[in-house]
């Protein structure tokens, strides 16, 4: 009896062994086979984001809404700002390279190209942009003007 129980136990355990065996050695002893699968794996991931990020599609619009907040005041002014045209507020010149939001189907997004400039008092003006680059609605604390005096945050790109 003790016999059967041990030689059952040695069966299972060299079962066991050699199952662990090969499994490692598939994922890791037989590089090109655990490779190349890894690959496979991959390749699908990545090019099945590509045809989903292919797919989505932006609609251009003639108009950015801004929202401006002076911390001096404490004022917030929400102006629109025509796309390929600009505004002044205060010592700040904006402007609006591009504008575009998803289609009503898609997630929700705006987003727009925009150069800050400030112009300073007197003989004071900056020829470098403050800001140069991408603001985004729904996240407008990636991508934010830093400024003493002003915030910048993009609300919506609308078409008139």
């Amino acid at each position: 009896m003790n016999k059967q129980l041990s030689t059952k136990t040695n069966i299972l355990s060299g079962l066991s062994r050699g199952f662990s065996r090969g499994f490692f050695r598939f994922f890791s002893g037989g590089f090109s086979c655990g490779f190349s699968v890894a690959i496979f794996l991959f390749s699908n991931i990545v090019f099945s984001c590509n045809a989903q990020a292919n797919e989505v599609s932006w609609i251009e619009s003639s108009t950015a809404e801004l929202q401006l907040l002076d911390k001096i005041t404490a004022r917030i002014f929400t102006k629109l700002v025509p796309v390929g045209g600009g505004i002044e507020l205060g010592t700040l010149e904006l402007q609006v390279n591009y504008c575009a939001y998803r289609p009503p189907e898609e997630p929700p997004e705006n987003v727009a190209f925009i150069m800050i400039y400030d112009n300073g008092y007197g003989d004071k003006k900056g020829k470098d942009a403050l800001f140069s680059g991408w603001m985004f609605a729904s996240s407008p604390a990636i991508s934010g003007l830093e400024h003493p005096v002003y915030d910048v945050i993009l609300l919506s790109c609308q078409k008139d």
